[in-house]
Parts: C-alpha cells; structure tokens; sequence
C-alpha cells in the first residue's frame, strides 16, 4: 500500500476523531500496508470513540455558578 495513502488516511482520522467509519479505513489500511503499531493506535482510539457513544450525552454544566464559587473562594488568596 502507497505509503502516502495510509497517512492520508491517518490524517483523516485525526481532522474527524469521533468519525469510527474514518477511523476504520485508517486501520484497514495500515493493515494492508504492514503498519501494526498505526492499526494499533487506531484500534484503540477506535475503542475510545465506541465507549463514548455509548455513555451518551454528558449533562450540561453552567460554568458561571461553578466559576464564582472558585472566585469566591480564591480571593482571600490574591
């Protein structure tokens, strides 16, 4: 396999991490070509992206309650 194809691929994975079918193709290929520590790397991020789509949606936070309060108690400090 064209050696730039598979960095090609790897930096298509890189530009859209949480895309699993770019993230496939980048480990398809460095399959093909012979790069098992890529095909690694891939697989494990791969995993990554799996186990946070399963865990769903993170709950919103309001940062401005939360930064007051670290305010608040950082002044007696300053």
């Amino acid at each position: 396999t064209d050696p730039a194809a598979l960095d090609a691929f790897a930096r298509a994975a890189r530009a859209r991490p949480a895309d699993a079918s770019a993230r496939k193709l980048a480990i398809d290929v460095a399959r093909e070509s012979g790069d098992h520590r890529a095909a690694r790397e891939h697989l494990v991020a791969l995993a990554k992206v799996e186990q946070l789509r399963q865990q769903g949606a993170l709950p919103v936070t309001r940062l401005d309650a939360v930064l007051r309060e670290v305010a608040l108690d950082l002044s007696p400090l300053i």
